[in-house]
């Protein structure tokens, strides 16, 4: 059983005002952060982070590449 204190402030209508205020300023967020992550959406990738994106792609692709050490004519040339 609810406290008496939240049904008489139920009665008074106060509770639903409460409620309002509650499911207005959770929209008020909602909409600033939305402003917020659009407008970081819109800024340009800054130069060092590209750069740092170009490093790890070569990284990768000379990892998936063979040496010239594992090649099989390689290992052919030391016998």
């Amino acid at each position: 059983m609810p406290p008496l204190f939240n049904r008489s402030a139920r009665a008074l209508g106060t509770v639903d005002t409460a409620d309002s205020v509650t499911r207005h300023i959770d929209q008020q967020i909602g909409k600033e952060l939305r402003a917020l992550y659009n407008a970081v959406l819109d800024e340009p990738v800054p130069d060092r982070f590209l750069a740092l994106l170009d490093q790890l792609d070569t990284a990768v692709s000379e990892a998936h590449e063979p040496s010239a050490a594992q090649t099989p004519k390689a290992a052919e040339d030391k016998l």
